[in-house]
């Protein structure tokens, strides 16, 4: 009998088909489901709710668009077999997603402590 796992044994045309080794279940790309690294997150929640607070100003809502976009992609890319591109599209998500939560943020403060003075200076011309 052959060592090789590959090759059919002696006296056998063709792969053995019944065999666990060729019985494996394969994406359209060829990968098998043995060794794949374990999924990347894809920060989905994450961005969705960077976009629902970016509505608030253009750039946070644009990045959170962005952010879905890339959320999106990590579970095709990765059931495709693109474990790098997976892991790529998971890291941008959460980059893009971290920044437009922090600019809605700052957008969201910046805009209260100007009503804030505004307003304070326009009671102050009334009180007058």
């Amino acid at each position: 009998m052959n060592d090789f796992t590959n090759t059919p044994p002696s006296g056998q045309s063709g792969f053995n088909q019944s065999s666990p080794v060729y019985n494996q279940t394969q994406s359209p790309y060829g990968q098998t489901g043995v060794n794949r690294p374990p999924k990347p997150d894809n920060y989905l929640v994450m961005s969705i709710i960077a976009t629902v607070i970016g509505f608030c100003s253009c750039l946070p809502l644009i990045l959170g668009i962005v952010s879905i976009i890339f959320s999106t992609q990590v579970d095709s890319k990765y059931n495709m077999g693109d474990y790098a591109g997976a892991e790529s599209a998971s890291k941008t998500a959460q980059i893009l997603s971290i920044i437009s939560l922090i600019l809605a943020i700052l957008g969201i403060v910046g805009s209260l402590i100007y009503y804030l003075v505004v307003g304070a200076a326009a009671f102050a011309d009334l009180a007058l």
